[in-house]
């Protein structure tokens, strides 16, 4: 009777194991999928973030950053490309601080250079005067030469015919 009851207690158990086996299977693949698709929603999410984060960079705002709160791959590399937006951000601010200066130089340099040519043309006027009064005088002092070469001539000639008229 034992025996009996035994193989009446297998039997039912075979009977139920294929059943529980399924059961099991498709509660493992089930949570297998739960679990696949929870990772791949933290995947997804974090790639997108990370995406919009570049594409928010490529437009010009440097002040963005990755917000990825993970200790893996996807975080290293948020970790990376907030380094880099940092560095990008200090290169830009310290290239725009550079650019300031050399504007406020050139801008020294050119009223330098302003007042140098109007100091050149000032002198170059009074130059000009000079040369002009020079040539004044030149041609002032030539028609005084001419005048008193007429004089000596006159002069000499009145000097002579008075020679004769006394001989």
């Amino acid at each position: 009777a034992e025996t009996l009851h035994a193989r009446d207690q297998i039997t039912k158990t075979s009977r139920v194991a294929p059943t529980l086996l399924v059961v099991a299977v498709v509660a493992a693949v089930g949570l297998a999928g739960v679990i696949g698709l929870a990772l791949n929603n933290s995947i997804t999410r974090n790639v997108v973030r990370l995406t919009e984060t570049a594409g928010e960079l490529q437009t010009g705002n440097l002040n963005v950053r990755a917000q990825i709160d993970s200790a893996d791959e996807l975080g290293q590399l948020a970790d990376s490309f907030n380094a880099m937006a940092s560095y990008i951000n200090v290169l830009v601010d310290t290239l725009e601080q550079r650019v300031e200066e050399r504007t406020a130089d050139l801008t020294e340099s050119n009223v330098q250079l302003e007042r140098a040519n109007e100091e050149l043309a000032r002198e170059i006027g009074e130059r000009m005067r000079a040369e002009q009064e020079r040539e004044r005088l030149l041609i002032a002092e030539r028609e005084q030469a001419q005048r008193q070469a007429a004089l000596f001539r006159l002069s000499a000639e009145l000097a002579a015919a008075l020679d004769e008229t006394e001989v």
